[in-house]
Parts: C-alpha cells; structure tokens; sequence
C-alpha cells in the first residue's frame, strides 16, 4: 500500500496530525514510520507536536521529537509549544520540552485570558506553578526547569 503519507484533507489536516490530535501512538509511529512529516501544519499552521501539547501528551510529543520534530514551531497565533504547555497547565511537559528539546523560552505568546499582555511560556509555567504551591522561591524554580544560575 503507497498511499501518500501527508495527505491533506479540506482543513489542511495530514495522517499524522489527526492520529496525534487522538493519541493514537501506536498509528503515530506507522506514519512516521512510512515517511510522513512531522512538522506538516494545517490551514491555521498547527502541527502534531503542538496538538500532542495541548493534549498534555508527553508519549506523543516524545515520539514526534525523537523523529525530528521541531520544538520551536508556532501557530497562526503565535503559539509555540513551550507556551501552550505552559498555558494549558502541563508543567511536567513543559520541563520536557525545556531539557529536551531546546526551544526558545523568551519569546512572548499571546496571553488567552488578556490580549494586552505578552507572557514568556517560563514566566506563564513559573505564574501557574507558584499559584499551586508546587514552586514557592527562586531556586526551586531553577531546579525544576533544570536552569543553571547565572548569578
């Protein structure tokens, strides 16, 4: 069977997008598997990766990064991965995203909740973080996300 692999349909939406959009691992790994790409985006720019993101899918994201994905890819709206984690409240993903796969970390995204207001995705983490109680000084903070002081 040779059907290609990064078939769109009407929305722009490849193989993989929708099997990553499902969690459907096991599918994830045929596709790439059989050469479909894994920074294809749809219509509004949006790929698996950061559809395995919002989903707090760290198998998915693991398996997509492994074959090559780019981590520091951003949608129509200017969300990257490291900002829809943070957003979407999957701080274990986040950490992930920040030790293994090297995105940019001070680029702004726009804040859902206020569209005045540009937010880093560390700075978002560290917000939601502190607010649960699961980080409450500067260290910790460093050592969560693996940073090294500078100072």
């Amino acid at each position: 069977m040779n059907e290609p692999t990064d078939a769109q349909n009407e929305w722009g939406q490849t193989p993989l997008l929708l099997a990553a959009q499902g969690g459907y691992h096991d599918i994830m790994h045929l596709l790439i598997h059989r050469g479909c790409s894994v920074d294809k985006s749809d219509k509004r720019m949006w790929m698996p990766l950061l559809s395995t993101v919002e989903h707090g899918d760290i198998l998915g994201c693991k398996l997509l990064m492994d074959n090559g994905a780019d981590c520091s890819v951003s949608d129509h709206l200017n969300m990257m991965t490291t900002w829809a984690a943070a957003f979407c409240g999957h701080h274990d993903l986040l950490r992930y995203l920040i030790l293994h796969g090297n995105p940019p970390l001070s680029v702004p995204g726009r804040c859902m909740m206020n569209y005045e207001v540009a937010r880093t995705p560390l700075c978002v983490a560290i917000m939601c973080l502190h607010l649960l109680g699961m980080i409450t000084d500067r260290v910790e903070m460093l050592q969560y996300f693996g940073i090294k002081d500078s100072y």
